[in-house]
Formats: structure tokens, sequence, C-alpha cells
């Protein structure tokens, strides 16, 4: 004879602790990412000509660069040849 228990739960409570497990890795990974993004976001100069109406944000690591033309801004990137 077949007897089905209908009241039981089919989600087992015992699995509990490894889900709480896994969402708080989750959530550590995504904190860590976002705070990333933040930082590397914030690292920009911004450069702004008020007399053309021009504003570029360029990585605060770059460096202005001589130049014989007349330009509005040149930047380089020190890490490049």
């Amino acid at each position: 004879m077949i007897q089905s228990n209908q009241g039981d739960p089919l989600y087992q409570v015992r699995m509990l602790p490894k889900d709480v497990g896994v969402a708080i890795v989750v959530l550590a990974a995504l904190a860590l990412g976002l705070a990333l993004r933040f930082q590397v976001e914030g690292r920009v100069k911004q450069f702004e000509n008020t007399d053309v109406g021009f504003r570029m944000s360029y990585p605060a690591s770059w460096s202005f660069a001589d130049s014989l033309q007349d330009v509005l801004l040149k930047v380089e990137n020190p890490s490049t040849d």
C-alpha cells in the first residue's frame, strides 16, 4: 500500500544552512564588485574649457603632453610607448 504525506514540505530544512552560505558568498562578491567599480570610475580627472563649452574626463594616471600644434587638450598614457 502506498501512502503519501501531503503535509510534509518538499524542501528540506537541512539544506537551509547551505543556502544561507551561498547567499552570503554571492552578496559579498556583489559588494566587492560594486566597490571595485566605484574605485575605477572615481579615478578620473576632469578637463573643462568654458570658452568652447567642452568637458571631458580622462584617467587620473594620464599626464599632460607637450604639443607643437594648437590643441585644446593633449594627454598621454605613461605606460605606453
